[in-house]
C-alpha cells in the first residue's frame, strides 16, 4: 500500500493542511492521511501521545486501503468536528468523522471516528503504533461491519 505510515505519502505536510479538533481539556491535529499527528495527553501543556507531527512515536491512523486517493475534508457546522474525505483511485469516496468526546474524566481522552463508504468501496485501515505508555492496536474493516477493538 502506498499510504504505509512511515512511507514518503505519510511524511509531514504543511501545517495548513492539518485540522484541529478539541474537548477543552486537549486537542487532536488530524492529517490530511487520515493520521493523529498531534496530541498531548491529559492536558494541553502535557507529554505527547500522538506525536508523528515532529517525527515522534505515536499516530491513530484511519484510511482507505487504496493504491491511491485524493485527500479533503470539512468542519460541521458549530464545532470543532472534522470530516475527511478521500476520493480513491476506484473512484469511490469514502469519509470519516472524527471528534474528541467532552471528558467525564480528565484521565480519559474519547476519540471518536466513524466512517463511512459505498458498498463495494475499498476497506478502511487503522494503525496505531505505541507512543510512550500507550498501548498499540491494529484493525482494518470493510464497509457494513462495524469492529471494535481493544489493545
Amino acid at each position: 500500500m502506498v499510504n504505509d505510515p512511515g512511507g514518503p505519502y505519510s511524511m509531514p505536510k504543511a501545517l495548513r493542511d492539518y485540522a484541529f479538533i478539541a474537548d477543552g481539556e486537549r486537542g487532536v491535529l488530524v492529517g490530511p492521511h487520515g493520521e493523529f499527528a498531534w496530541m498531548c495527553f491529559p492536558h494541553w501543556d502535557s507529554a505527547p501521545a500522538f506525536a508523528s507531527l515532529l517525527g515522534g512515536p505515536g499516530s491513530y491512523l484511519v484510511q482507505p486501503v487504496s493504491e491511491r486517493f485524493v485527500w479533503g475534508g470539512y468542519y460541521a457546522d458549530r464545532g470543532l468536528v472534522w470530516n475527511s474525505r478521500w476520493v480513491t483511485g476506484e473512484g469511490s469516496i469514502v469519509e470519516c468523522r472524527e471528534a474528541l468526546a467532552r471528558p467525564a474524566r480528565r484521565d480519559r481522552a474519547v476519540l471518536l471516528r466513524r466512517c463511512r463508504a459505498p458498498p463495494g468501496c475499498p476497506r478502511c485501515s487503522t494503525f496505531s503504533p505505541a507512543a510512550p505508555g500507550c498501548t498499540a492496536s491494529t484493525t482494518t474493516t470493510r464497509p457494513g461491519r462495524p469492529t471494535a477493538a481493544a489493545p
